[in-house]
């Protein structure tokens, strides 16, 4: 090739090149990333699923219960809505978490 395709434009489409090989390994990371991400989750909600479906005719909430199925309960301060007091309670259920209402 020497002598039929200038020095300055061999140097050119290599740095392209690299720079298209980088960009595509960059994204190759990200969609591994995002597909392991979303293999996890749909491991957690299977999980919960079955879980769920464990208490489908829960007839008491007892604590044992209680403690499998919700790991934390969040309880804001008061406020106040037109003239009454209000509080907002987020709920984290095991392996989805949060879930809003």
């Amino acid at each position: 090739m020497l002598g039929k395709i200038p020095e300055n434009l061999c140097v050119q489409l290599l740095n392209g090149y690299e720079a298209e090989r980088k960009a595509k390994q960059e994204r190759r990371r990200e969609l591994t990333e995002q597909l392991s991400a979303s293999r996890e989750n749909e491991q957690s909600v299977d999980a919960w699923l079955d879980m769920v479906q464990d208490y489908y005719d829960l007839q008491e909430l007892d604590r044992p219960t209680l403690m499998r199925l919700i790991p934390k309960i969040e309880i804001s301060e008061k406020y106040t809505v037109d003239d009454h007091e209000e509080r907002d309670i987020h709920i984290y259920y095991n392996f989805v978490g949060y879930i809003k209402v």
